[in-house]
């Protein structure tokens, strides 16, 4: 195992291919890893948040596809359009068209769209990480490290901003990186500011992320006296936050018509700093531990931060290029203390809150490789932790979370198609027992309300609408909205249940 990596080392120093071989093989080997994910349907982990995904894209092929009115199931009377902003709908919409064209069934179309932008992350990552003045051998373990991570491995095809925003945002910096380092505002520096505004679109919190691109481009501003250069950054900077302001507005004035029990899902602001200090250090302590190192940093590696930490006074030969790039570090802690303060109280639900965190882990693991690559002992642990372990953990991590817990009934995996057909297409419903606001409105393909989700506030005018009522029986605790419906049983398949909805208890009452 050693000789191969040695092999490998050899051909990374001598080939003028290396790059592009490198980065083929392993965009190739990501495409491999995620053939079995395509063509699920959403499950696994924050099965919700992938379902507002695919619900906006079965709404774009089966009722309106205009890009900016993405739409959700949540609807609560007949005339509802369900019209709602949660992000950049790009993946959605370009999904849709594929699905609507026929190239590819909808989940399928989904996850490759998904996995195809995030993708960017690999090239993005080594050139941005090369412009910063790192070795081509770091480069590559940097790339490697932060795309054999669970936290990469598990969302790259999965429907979520946060790992798409931060792939944008990667190869916005390798094309703005050099470009102004070299003082040209040209093409690949328009390019640079597109990629860059997908990326706080996709997910506006990346926009703390301009802090180290400014920290890095201010000092070759003042350098090289270039007013052409300041007036393009002015322009680029003014220009992605003007446009991520009209976007918030736009999402504001759809929140702002949309019923409340669409609106509860959909928050716009960040949310309130909590009031127990308790629990902002259990949220801290989940997401600087089971997080960062779990998903982010990859636990194999974990040799390879100890070696990190161990090394941290040893200085680089070029002092400049490391003051410059320390800069831009030290600036991306920063921002990602800012975006954790502000969000605080989101950071111990899910790992993905964290993922402007990713780059920091491989930035660590990877000098912690380079360190015990260079010293030419225990080469074939070494080869171990890197060629087997890392990835084994990665991809066993990633594949657990998608097939291990799939989080959706399987009775209504192999009979929502069946119960929907008992239920006019265009007829609003319940469902009772979904512990989500959409799942299970998604697998009926049906529009209405998951009762579960609106803890008992919902007016007996509110219901009026409704005609059907879906009960998972199964489910622990059911809402006690349904005790004031009047219901009929329709028909029970596995353990579902069909009610027509006759009347509301009150009113019969009387």
């Amino acid at each position: 195992m050693s000789t191969m990596l040695g092999r490998i080392q050899s051909f990374w120093k001598q080939s003028r291919f290396a790059n592009g071989g490198f980065l083929a093989v392993l965009l190739l080997l990501q495409i491999v890893i995620h053939l079995p994910m395509i063509n699920l349907s959403p499950r696994g982990m924050h099965v919700w948040r992938q379902v507002v995904g695919h619900a906006a894209i079965q709404n774009y092929v089966k009722e309106d596809d205009r890009f900016w009115y993405p739409r959700a199931d949540i609807r609560m009377t007949a005339d509802d359009t369900g019209e709602i902003y949660h992000e950049l709908p790009l993946t959605y919409w370009l999904a849709a068209k594929t699905t609507r064209a026929g190239l590819l069934p909808l989940n399928t179309a989904a996850h490759a769209v998904q996995l195809l932008f995030n993708l960017l992350l690999i090239p993005g990552a080594f050139f941005s990480f090369s412009a910063l003045g790192y070795s081509r051998q770091r480069c590559a373990l940097f790339t490697f490290l932060m795309s054999f991570s669970p936290l990469y491995l598990y969302y790259g095809p999965l429907l979520e901003p946060n790992m798409l925003g931060l792939s944008f945002f990667l190869a916005g910096a390798a094309l703005f990186l050099p470009a102004v380092k070299k003082g040209a505002y040209g093409l690949p520096f328009a390019l640079s500011v597109f990629c860059l505004g997908l990326a706080t679109t996709a997910k506006p919190t990346f926009l703390f992320f301009g802090l180290p691109l400014a920290v890095y481009a201010l000092p070759y501003i003042f350098q090289q006296k270039n007013y052409k250069g300041a007036a393009c950054l002015t322009v680029a900077g003014g220009f992605i936050l003007l446009v991520n302001i009209a976007i918030i507005r736009h999402a504001q004035t759809l929140y702002n018509l949309s019923p409340w029990q669409r609106q509860f899902h959909t928050p716009i602001a960040a949310p309130p700093f909590p009031e127990s200090w308790g629990l902002v250090w259990d949220n801290v302590l989940r997401a600087s531990t089971t997080w960062f190192l779990e998903m982010n940093l990859n636990l194999a590696a974990m040799p390879l931060l100890l070696i990190a930490c161990a090394m941290l006074w040893k200085s680089q030969k070029d002092l400049e290029a490391q003051t410059q790039r320390k800069l831009f570090w030290w600036a991306w802690c920063v921002s990602l203390a800012i975006y954790c303060t502000l969000f605080v109280v989101r950071l111990g639900d899910h790992d993905y809150y964290i993922a402007a965190s990713l780059p920091l882990a491989a930035l660590i693991s990877s000098r912690g490789a380079d360190v015990w690559l260079r010293s030419n002992r225990f080469k074939p642990l070494l080869a171990f932790i890197l060629l087997i372990a890392v990835p084994y953990i990665g991809i066993t991590r990633a594949y657990g979370r998608w097939n291990g817990h799939p989080q959706v009934p399987v009775s209504l995996l192999e009979h929502g198609a069946e119960i929907s057909t008992l239920i006019p297409k265009n007829e609003l419903v319940l469902v009772d027992g979904d512990k989500t606001p959409i799942v299970f409105l998604y697998y009926l393909q049906r529009k209405g309300l998951s009762l579960g989700q609106v803890e008992g506030t919902v007016s007996d005018d509110e219901l009026k609408p409704f005609r059907w009522l879906i009960r998972w029986n199964k489910a622990e605790n059911l809402s006690p909205i349904a005790k004031r419906l009047k219901l009929t049983s329709v028909v029970t398949l596995d353990d579902f249940t069909v009610f027509r909805v006759v009347g509301n208890q009150e009113i019969v009452a009387h």
